[in-house]
């Protein structure tokens, strides 16, 4: 053992070796080796690095456009601290699929509609990720990080929260909520004599306290809705695409994470309060009964089934669920409040400031809130007349396009995904499809980059566009509350029109819109408002880092009749935040009495840093309304390919082979209108409020092609989900109709563009079916 301890020698020293038979270029290696000094190998290593770093970009990069060097490790860091909207734009514009690389993340930013659209629909090879540090915030057991079938099964059990049933009965708090922030808004014009105030915080603070409410209820007190209001920007902040990918004391994730757990703490014990009150027998008024409803019917008629009792008198739900613990539908609902309030905050305030711009839409939406709630402004709105507002939610929908607050959604590759036949996108890096483009298509949009509700009003925005309104995404993780947030951006406008009046105050930026987390517009430079005046300790007594600007609309608004409007006991406004005197105009007059009313009123859109805003009441008397512009919806007909009772000729009336070709009360009863039934689908495609009040063909299925425009575009799961039933296969007879044929002929070109052949309208519709005494199912 000790001679063959003892008898190891280098192979430099053996002697044959001595005598210098090593070829001279290793002999000059090893001779560098061996008097190199520290600073020597850190920069050797150093130099190794970038090159793997600069190589590993080059390989991940492929054909795609990007830079053709990365700077070393960072990449563009500094330029991701302060996103430019043009940045962006200029990204997307230089090509379907680029790229950029920041310090270990890999990014793939897809541009088109079409590649945005696969990346939505393709789960086996994509998930959401949000950024690296979400999973710490939002919890590693989240739901939105849930993939496959885990995540399909789960928010099945969620989808029972979003029915017009629930939608219905979150109406009286919102409200409630409108009413007081609204006198708020008055009451902040009295109190700054005269001068602009910045909204885009006080809009933040509206849309948190709407989404609270709706959330969890009146289980919150009003000391914590301020707090998460207050605080809720610094969870914004620490899931920035670029930030540290742990959680550092005293950085925006410390922070961010900070905040996070103090609502989930506050929602918890929500939830058991909750829990109390809906087993005692208590109503729905929020998405936390419902919810808990939901798992108590559950509870109730799995125990009677497992004892084999009576389930008379007990509600089945859609589908059963498991008990949850307070903390996991803190959890939950705690996700809801991260897509929804700066989507909602950025939607609301551009939302002000362009209707403020335009005299034509304003006037409008007046009209037609006023009609809606039959001459009183303050009677309380039911889901029916909400959805009844085509015009409104026209407005809406529009501003949504126009100014889509979310431009982005990040997805991280499961594996090598091979989006196009050149390009596969690397496992594990990140790819970002982008809606903005899509939403700004010359092809599908006449004139994209102007504001026009009267697209979505009385043109065919919804039929061309059906594959571009990516706005709340596609695919297996789209947005679940789309509907509750158009329906309450239009809630909020509508009321404001009747209850306030505002004035736009412009700055040269406010055109100009800044990214954070979502789109706002920009505050001008030398603004004082936001970092300085609304930094607030955290619970604890720490100070938070720099918040968010609070620049906003820059609304000036007489109160019409302040002297009714009372100070609701909230906190006043800042010490720079200054506000506009309300004077009322004369009687009959709208205007400002100066030259600035809605006539003259110099109007540009609001951003953040846009300063001024204040809120006046609007007297009834004051109201001058508008007729409506009459259609100029332009769709060409469709006939059902070999239908036996569609040619591409209509005949003057198609009651008696419509009327033999309707399904039977069994086979509707069985809610699968692919099962044949005289070979058609009848799929009435007027709004679920028409259908109610009027009934509908017997045997006909409810898919709105206004407010579901890519009904036919989405998966099989996704369309189920939606309305309730089965898709109908693609070789399968539909005929669509609606009140008059004019929307049946829109929804029947969407049916076509999505693949389906056997496709045909009833040009009579429901007035003609109704007129010749048809049988009315209810």
């Amino acid at each position: 053992m000790s001679s063959n301890a003892t008898d190891f020698a280098s192979p430099l020293a053996h002697a044959g070796l001595a005598g210098g038979s090593l070829p001279p270029q290793v002999d000059y290696v090893l001779d560098v080796i061996s008097n190199a000094t520290i600073s020597t190998w850190l920069f050797t290593l150093l130099a190794i690095a970038v090159a793997y770093d600069q190589v590993s970009y080059w390989l991940q990069k492929g054909s795609i456009v990007g830079p053709r060097f990365k700077e070393p490790f960072v990449g563009p860091f500094l330029q991701s601290l302060n996103p430019k909207m043009e940045e962006y734009i200029a990204k997307w514009k230089s090509g379907p699929l680029s790229c950029v690389s920041v310090f270990h993340k890999f990014v793939v930013i897809a541009s088109t509609r079409d590649m945005a659209r696969k990346i939505f629909n393709s789960p086996s090879y994509v998930k959401p990720c949000v950024v690296d540090i979400a999973t710490r915030i939002l919890g590693e057991d989240s739901w939105v990080f849930l993939d496959g079938k885990a995540h399909v099964d789960y928010r099945k059990g969620l989808n029972g929260l979003f029915t017009r049933r629930s939608l219905e009965a979150y109406l009286p708090g919102q409200e409630a909520l409108y009413d007081r922030y609204f006198k708020r808004y008055v009451q902040i014009t009295k109190d700054a004599g005269g001068k602009p105030v910045p909204f885009m915080h006080e809009f933040r603070e509206l849309m948190c306290a709407v989404s609270l409410r709706t959330f969890v209820g009146h289980y919150i007190p009003d000391s914590a809705m301020k707090k998460i209001s207050d605080d809720y920007y610094l969870v914004t902040a620490a899931l920035e695409l670029v930030n540290f990918p742990i959680i550092i004391p005293y950085t925006k994730t410390w922070y961010g994470k900070k905040a996070a757990d103090m609502v989930m703490d506050e929602f918890a014990k929500c939830a058991a309060k909750a829990k109390v009150r809906m087993a005692a027998g208590g109503e729905v008024t929020c998405i936390m009964d419902a919810w808990i409803r939901d798992i108590l019917d559950s509870k109730k008629w799995r125990e009677a089934t497992e004892k084999g009792l009576s389930t008379e008198g007990l509600t089945k739900p859609a589908l059963l669920l498991r008990e949850f613990t307070d903390m996991e539908i803190s959890r939950t609902l705690f996700t809801f409040l991260f897509a929804s309030q700066d989507a909602t905050s950025s939607a609301c305030t551009n939302l002000f400031q362009v209707v403020a711009q335009r005299k034509d839409v304003l006037d409008r939406v007046i009209e037609e809130n006023y009609r809606v709630r039959n001459g009183d402004i303050h009677a309380a709105l039911t889901l029916d007349q909400l959805e009844s507002m085509t015009y409104t939610r026209a407005v809406v929908r529009e501003l949504l396009r126009w100014r889509p607050p979310v431009i982005m959604v990040p997805y991280k590759a499961k594996r090598p995904f091979p989006i196009t036949e050149n390009y596969t996108v690397p496992k594990g890096a990140m790819i970002i499809p982008t809606t903005y483009m899509a939403l700004r298509d010359p092809e599908v949009y006449e004139n994209p980059d102007e504001f026009d509700p009267d697209r979505y009003y009385s043109g065919d925005a919804e039929v061309k566009g059906a594959k571009n309104y990516l706005v709340f995404g596609t695919g297996p993780h789209y947005c679940i509350g789309q509907q509750y947030a158009q329906l309450n951006l239009a809630l909020c406008l509508g009321k404001a029109s009747l209850l306030l009046d505002w004035k736009h105050h412009p700055t040269p930026v406010s055109e100009e819109m800044k990214v954070f987390a979502t789109i706002f517009p920009k505050k001008r430079s030398g603004d004082k408002n936001g970092d300085e005046a609304h930094r607030r300790p955290m619970p604890g007594g720490s100070a938070p880092g720099p918040r968010e600007s609070d620049d906003g609309p820059p609304c000036a608004a007489r109160a019409l009749h302040h002297s009714q409007q009372q100070q609701d006991g909230r906190r006043r406004p800042s010490s720079e935040t200054t506000a506009v005197a309300a004077t009322p105009p004369a009687a009959g007059n709208r205007g400002d009495g100066d030259g600035g009313g809605r006539e003259g009123r110099a109007m540009v859109v609001v951003g953040i840093g846009v300063r001024s805003g204040f809120f006046g009441r609007r007297g009834q008397q004051d109201l001058e309304f508008r007729r409506a512009r009459p259609s100029r919806l332009s769709s060409p007909h469709y006939s059902i390919a070999h239908s036996p009772f569609y040619a591409s000729t209509f005949p003057s009336s198609l009651f008696p082979q419509v009327l033999a070709h309707i399904r039977s009360p069994t086979q509707h009863n069985n809610n699968d209108p692919s099962s044949p039934g005289g070979g058609v689908t009848i799929i009435d495609v007027r709004e679920p409020s028409e259908v109610r009040e009027t009934g509908r063909i017997p045997g006909a299925v409810n898919v709105p092609v206004a407010s579901a425009p890519d009904s036919f575009h989405v998966p099989e799961d996704e369309f189920e989900d939606r309305f309730g039933f089965p898709r109908p296969p693609r070789d399968a007879e539909l005929l669509f109709y609606c009140k008059a044929g004019v929307r049946s002929r829109a929804a029947a070109g969407v049916a076509r563009d999505a693949g389906w052949a056997r496709v045909g309208e009833y040009p009579g519709s429901w007035s003609e079916w109704f007129a010749r005494g048809g049988k009315v199912e209810r």
